[in-house]
């Protein structure tokens, strides 16, 4: 290889490696990602025979895991979906039961939140995010 050829790679080289790393510090494709972590949620859930319907609490450690959750009814036996519902501010959701007697367990769907996100003074995008896990409750029977 020429001594020339060799100083053009070189150089063509370092204009890439300065390119890729001034699209990298202005692109936000190449947010920081700052997890905050991961929070564990619990689910409960009660049949009301007099109201016909299946109530039950979402709690966890973390305030913000409690609100707007997605919550899914089943039927023990079949696996099928029976209801849903979103929890409310406190955690707390019902779901009717449509005359249906059996076996059924609840599941509060696993969530990513973004809590905070920004653009600090270089341009970088960073964001904060929470991920809520998911649980199973234990199986509840109704006698209608």
């Amino acid at each position: 290889m020429s001594r020339k050829h060799s100083r053009s790679v070189a150089g063509t080289l370092c204009a890439l490696f300065i390119g890729v790393a001034l699209i990298a510090s202005v692109s936000p494709a190449f947010a920081h990602h700052d997890d905050s972590g991961t929070a564990n949620s619990n689910i409960s859930m009660v049949y009301k025979a007099r109201k016909g319907k299946f109530v039950g609490t979402v709690t966890s450690g973390n305030d913000n895991c409690l609100a707007t959750r997605t919550v899914k009814l089943f039927k023990a036996r079949t696996g099928k979906l029976a209801g849903k519902a979103t929890t409310g501010a406190a955690g707390g959701w019902s779901i009717a039961a449509k005359k249906n007697t059996g076996k059924y367990y609840s599941k509060v769907v696993a969530a990513d939140y973004t809590l905070d996100s920004g653009t600090d003074s270089y341009g970088n995008v960073w964001v904060h995010e929470l991920l809520c896990s998911g649980d199973k409750s234990g199986t509840v029977t109704t006698n209608r």
